[in-house]
């Protein structure tokens, strides 16, 4: 007969003869399933790898003054970030650890 003990959300145990089996709460995800995302740290956006954040890049070529000529980033639209592509914007991805499930099998 198996017997499960609920608490809150978890199944804590399930009683199988004599011996116990317990999923446990992830350690790295508190249970959630979801990690902060690595790259833009839940911030949803990231630094755009072209213009490294400064919304300009360089044309490849020079002013007669010697200057280099910049435009606008034509990956960010000159904002100089770009929408986190890890996490497709969301801040959060799925855990590695426990692969979304929220708990690791005893």
């Amino acid at each position: 007969m198996k017997k499960k003990i609920v608490m809150g959300l978890f199944v804590l145990a399930t009683v199988i003869g004599m011996g116990f089996a317990y999923p446990r709460p992830c350690s790295m995800c508190f249970g959630s399933g979801q990690q902060t995302c690595t790259r833009c740290y839940g911030n949803v956006y990231s630094k755009c790898p072209k213009c490294h954040g400064e919304g300009e890049e360089w044309t490849g070529q020079f002013a007669s003054n010697g200057d280099m000529v910049m435009r606008r980033c034509l990956r960010c639209d000159g904002v100089g970030e770009i929408r986190c592509s890890a996490c497709n914007g969301e801040g959060t991805r799925t855990c590695n650890y426990c692969h979304g499930t929220g708990s690791i099998d005893g």
